[in-house]
């Protein structure tokens, strides 16, 4: 930093200096070498006081517009409280229980609870956050689609606790210098732990004693839950804090009595689907037909319209099946602990480990767990399957769960960062079912573009070139300009794309926001066709020089016959 700023002014100024005064002697030491390249002097001196009033002022300027007071300043918090709390907060954030809970999993303290407001505790670890939450109800996290108010003005006539990592800057000054000072433990990313109630009129309050040994416990218990535990519903945990033992009973409503209301139609699952078509074709065989015109009179009075039958499990392995696909319909820590009991009914069972690494919140963990589904799946279809059905794979519902496995082990490949292979296993699915009823072509095309194999891409898209949807139409008009530029042919082709859906670059040019969830569905020139297009293949826009700028250009001048 001392070697910046010299170099900053001497910028500003258009020479360097002729001598450098520091009060501390490893500044002297950093700025050595450049000032014997300068020609400058550099001198150490024990006080500068014509510096030290103005930082004073900044500093004093600083702590009056200060958001809220600092931690050491409530009445009878020490350092020793403060110490205590920054370990506690360490051992959270190495233990990570963000990979078995997220903040939808909201956490029941039965006792002790030192204050109102803290009866239910939510994992934080997603839009930049990292920590805890705390409220007294847990409708305050939960998001209600018809409530258009902003998080804010949600909470504002209550009182939350947010016990969370902050940046630097966003803490006072003085808590920021007492954990440099003490040596407190922070994050990889230089943030600190900090204890905050917001309440009513926008009232701030900071940590008693009493609450951030409460706080302490709270997060050496998470990071001492074990799966089992959390998938139990109901633990308890006596830790170790700077007042003491505590003993604290934890549960997860949500496991010990389920909901039974729903947030809407759960989307599609082709394996819940397959297992309906199989019970469908059990109706049918249990039936005598004369004519295929029987069959779809019984299937019109019998099947359409009405709910998709369900089969009745016969022994674990039918159970195991059932539960792996309820499981993946199912959100947070109780559809992982129903695809966690599914495998211990069947550890066999292709679903249920598909299930599990779906539920998977460590990356480097899914990984490992989809390629263990692709395994299990595999051995269940026998290499006769393989052997004699390659091209025909989805059309025989038994390979639905590898190709699922497989769709979903390319899909966090790619996500972290191993690209290659995931190319391969996408190519791969396309081999197996050139149908294609996985849509993963739309995944591949841009794929290819982003690991620079655009020949390989042509192949795929001419493969498909009756496909009247915009992945295919946008997917070869940025080829073409990767091949030819700012050519005719490559803004027919951005011309046709237009002409499919016009919301696709509004949002690659960021004039649309994206859902807040992907949608489930589409129809050919939506915005929801265009919200699944850009979040395929907006990297592959946004890593090809130029091509946003070719993009905005031919959609300002559209129309434009000049």
């Amino acid at each position: 930093m001392a070697v910046v700023a010299v170099e900053s002014l001497a910028e500003t100024m258009g020479r360097f200096p002729i001598a450098v005064e520091v009060d501390r002697p490893e500044f002297a030491e950093a700025l050595a070498d450049l000032g014997k390249a300068r020609r400058f002097s550099v001198r150490h001196r024990n006080d500068l006081p014509l510096l030290a009033e103005p930082v004073r002022e900044l500093y004093r300027e600083h702590v009056r517009n200060e958001p809220f007071d600092a931690a050491i300043d409530v009445p009878g918090v020490t350092v020793d409280h403060l110490r205590a709390f920054a370990d506690g907060a360490a051992a959270f954030r190495e233990a990570a229980p963000w990979r078995f809970v997220d903040s939808g999993d909201f956490i029941e303290i039965g006792a002790p609870r030192p204050a109102p407001n803290v009866r239910f505790v939510s994992v934080l670890s997603e839009y930049g956050q990292l920590g805890l939450g705390f409220a007294e109800s847990r409708d305050l996290f939960e998001t209600d689609p018809d409530d258009d108010r902003d998080p804010v003005s949600k909470i504002a006539n209550d009182a939350v606790w947010s016990v969370t990592y902050d940046e630097p800057w966003e803490v006072p000054v003085r808590e920021h210098d007492l954990w440099l000072e003490q040596g407190f433990p922070t994050g990889p990313d230089e943030t600190i732990p900090a204890a905050v109630q917001y309440g009513p009129k926008r009232r701030v309050r900071r940590a008693s004693p009493k609450m951030l040994a409460f706080f302490e416990g709270i997060f050496r218990a998470l990071a001492e839950t074990t799966e089992d535990e959390l998938d139990s519903g109901a633990w308890s945990k006596t830790v170790s804090t700077n007042n003491g033992p505590l003993s604290l009973q934890l549960s997860l409503p949500d496991i010990l009595d389920p909901p039974t209301d729903s947030n809407g139609p759960a989307p599609f699952n082709p394996l819940r689907a397959s297992s309906a078509m199989e019970e469908i074709q059990k109706l049918v065989e249990r039936q005598s037909f004369e004519s295929e015109e029987e069959i779809r009179e019984f299937l019109d009075r019998e099947v359409l319209g009405k709910e998709l039958p369900i089969s009745t499990p016969e022994g674990p392995r039918d159970e195991a099946r059932a539960l792996a696909i309820e499981a993946m319909d199912t959100p947070g820590r109780r559809g992982a602990a129903m695809a966690r009991q599914a495998l211990k009914l069947d550890p066999e069972s292709p679903v249920a480990h598909l299930a599990r690494a779906i539920h998977t919140r460590d990356r480097e963990t899914a990984v490992e767990r989809f390629r263990e589904a692709v395994a299990v799946a595999e051995r269940a279809l026998g290499p006769e399957v393989f052997a004699e059905q390659t091209g025909e794979f989805w059309a025989i519902a038994s390979t639905r769960p590898y190709m699922e496995a497989r769709k979903g082990l390319a899909d966090i490949l790619w996500f972290t960062g191993q690209r290659n292979e995931a190319v391969d296993h996408y190519a791969d699915l396309i081999r197996l079912n050139p149908n294609d009823n996985q849509g993963i072509r739309n995944r591949l095309a841009p794929a290819y573009l982003v690991i620079d194999d655009d020949e390989a891409a042509g192949r795929l898209l001419d493969a498909y070139a009756d496909d009247p949807t915009a992945a295919p139409a946008f997917n070869r008009a940025l080829l073409a300009f990767r091949q030819s530029g700012d050519s005719k042919v490559s803004r027919e082709q951005l011309d046709r794309a237009f002409e499919v859906n016009l919301h696709v670059p509004d949002l690659l040019l960021e004039w649309e926001d994206l859902p807040d969830e992907p949608p489930d569905g589409y129809t050919i020139g939506s915005f929801e066709e265009a919200a699944i297009y850009f979040l395929e293949a907006e990297e592959a826009w946004r890593e090809t020089p130029g091509a946003l700028d070719w993009l905005e250009d031919a959609l300002c001048n559209q129309g434009d016959d000049s």
